[in-house]
């Protein structure tokens, strides 16, 4: 089993790899589930490849802090990020919109839940999902800083988001619902 990749350079040094980014239109197979077998990686790129699903066996990349895996297709939710405490960023930007089309919104409400377990998280992006509406879950994340929301569906705000302490960036233009809504409508105030 492996546990981590080292590379051999020319000049005779073995380099453990802690980062692995993936060009646009990589279609992993088996490799997508070995990357799994990686568990100290701690920086994972798989945006924009077409992935329909992220294997459960990624739940054992307990040490990754930055994973983006945007701009894809997912047909199931990828729940398995939940048992990633220690992400600081994730990006989710365009990924799961396709499941609002294939999926009941309650769905992906209650998969959107595994979220709140990533209480390390400073920057969330659910950009361009065609969101409704999210649950309120923000009330443990409490170290996120930056926030996006935007061109989604959103109706409302969670009540959560109200109390993040270290919220520095929200973005939420393109909701149509949102936008004629001053900050103390949606809750929010200057800080």
């Amino acid at each position: 089993m492996v546990r981590s990749l080292k590379v051999a350079t020319d000049d005779g040094f073995v380099h453990e790899v802690n980062s692995i980014a993936t060009g646009e239109a990589w279609h992993g197979g088996e490799l997508l589930k070995s990357i799994a077998e990686l568990t100290q990686l701690k920086h994972l790129d798989l945006n924009d490849n077409g992935l329909t699903v992220l294997p459960s066996e990624y739940s054992r990349l307990i040490y990754l802090e930055h994973l983006d895996i945007s701009e894809n297709n997912f047909k199931v939710f990828p729940t398995c990020i939940g048992a990633l405490t220690h992400l600081t960023e994730l990006n989710l930007n365009n990924s799961i919109d396709n499941l609002t089309q294939l999926d009941a919104m309650d769905r992906i409400y209650k998969d959107l839940n595994c979220l709140s377990k990533l209480v390390n998280l400073k920057n969330l992006d659910l950009a361009d999902n065609n969101l409704e509406s999210l649950p309120d879950i923000f009330s443990g994340l409490i170290h996120l800083e930056i926030l996006h929301l935007e061109f989604n569906d959103l109706k409302s705000l969670p009540k959560s988001i109200t109390v993040l302490p270290n919220l520095k960036e929200l973005f939420i233009f393109e909701n149509e619902s949102l936008e004629d809504l001053s900050g103390e409508e949606l809750g929010l105030s200057q800080k």
